[in-house]
């Protein structure tokens, strides 16, 4: 992954028609959501998708919120929420096989602050996944 790729996901909605976006856009501006701050303190691979991820040992429940009331809202557009639970984390490597890579190195803690949803339509290159950023929300930082 290149560093300017780096993201969770909160929602992955798979195809949409076009007709929708600007629903969706909407959605990011009429939204009133807070970020917070993430720990990402450990390393993990998906075998199916063969993602080398980091991610966080503790709960976040602000992130859960966050990604449930967004998926309320999309579900209301009449975009149906997937059955699959909701596993945090920043992609890191793909296409790797774990027998490929040597043994985890110990993860030093990165903070990671949460300052903005983006609604982006990726399509797959050669050279890796392209991101086209179609709408944003900027998130207030949680009051103390």
């Amino acid at each position: 992954m290149r560093l300017d790729t780096l993201h969770l996901t909160l929602a992955f909605l798979g195809s949409v028609d076009t007709g929708r976006i600007p629903a969706l856009i909407g959605l990011l501006q009429a939204g009133r959501r807070t970020g917070g701050t993430l720990v990402l303190d450990r390393f993990g691979h998906f075998r199916g998708p063969r993602i080398v991820w980091a991610g966080s040992s503790a709960p976040t429940p602000w992130l859960r919120h966050l990604h449930d009331g967004l998926w309320n809202d999309i579900d209301a557009l009449g975009i149906r929420r997937p059955d699959e639970c909701f596993r945090p984390h920043v992609s890191l490597l793909r296409k790797v096989e774990r027998s490929a890579l040597p043994a985890w190195p110990a993860a030093q803690a990165i903070t990671w602050q949460a300052r903005r949803l983006v609604l982006v339509a990726s399509a797959p290159r050669a050279t890796g996944p392209h991101y086209e950023r179609l709408g944003e929300q900027w998130l207030p930082a949680p009051v103390p």
